[in-house]
């Protein structure tokens, strides 16, 4: 009778897998924190100028914005 052990190692990745997935993952993540920046700075400037109008009504934030606490918003109208 031979017993033979399961095969444990289903996921085996190499080290340039990694690091590629680790640098796609920091990219992505740059840019959605530079997005959060560009957004309040442009809510900032409205704000400070009084030349909108926001309709909020608490809809998800765009793209995963969402996971680093951003609200949406359903309109945003500027006066020119």
């Amino acid at each position: 009778m031979t017993d033979t052990a399961p095969n444990r190692r289903r996921f085996r990745w190499s080290l340039r897998t990694i690091f590629v997935v680790v640098t796609a993952l920091g990219c992505w993540l740059g840019y959605e924190v530079n997005w959060i920046r560009e957004r309040h700075v442009v809510v900032a400037d409205f704000v400070m100028y009084r030349a909108y109008r926001v309709a909020s009504n608490s809809p998800s934030a765009p793209s995963f914005l969402w996971l680093f606490g951003e609200k949406g918003y359903t309109a945003v109208v500027v006066y020119a």
